[in-house]
């Protein structure tokens, strides 16, 4: 039930976040690809320490 679960709470995150792309407000717009990035950098990091 979780595994099914996990991929549905993705994509309603996913049309969250969309919905909150369309909002004038900058500050909104810029948290999810920011965070996403983030978390992409991070993943980076982790994958050249592990390699090293």
């Amino acid at each position: 039930m979780q595994i099914e679960d996990h991929p549905r709470a993705e994509k309603l995150l996913l049309l969250g976040d969309r919905r909150k792309l369309n909002l004038p407000n900058h500050k909104v717009t810029v948290t999810f690809p920011t965070s996403c990035m983030l978390v992409q950098i991070a993943k980076n990091a982790i994958d050249n320490a592990v390699q090293r």
